[in-house]
């Protein structure tokens, strides 16, 4: 399992290795199930979690970017702080997967 801290230059230097699978995983060993899944346009950051709902294990996209994309330390705070605004709503019992369906359902009304 390939592993990676969470800084610019670490991020900015990650590209898929063409002659492995379609999209490559990288886990941020500091900060639990937040991993860069490494596709063949984009990075893609990840959150794996269990389900406080149906026990069951999820991931969520937290945000794209282009390899063309440099990504600063701004960017790279941004998605370590929504990474503690999940983990907050899964200790509470809020599934935000299933919120964001619900969400998508209320928008379709």
């Amino acid at each position: 399992m390939n592993k990676v801290r969470l800084i610019p230059r670490n991020i900015n230097t990650l590209k898929r290795d063409p002659e492995g699978p379609k999209v490559q995983r990288i886990w941020i060993p500091e900060l639990d199930g937040l991993g860069v899944d490494l596709g063949k346009s984009k990075r893609s950051f990840i959150y794996k979690f269990k389900s406080p709902v149906t026990n069951k294990f999820r991931i969520i996209t937290l945000d794209n970017y282009s390899y063309s994309q440099e990504l600063n330390k701004s960017q790279l705070n941004d998605i370590e702080d929504d990474y503690y605004q999940l983990r907050r709503k899964i200790r509470n019992g809020v599934d935000p997967l299933a919120e964001k369906d619900i969400e998508r359902e209320q928008r379709k009304q």
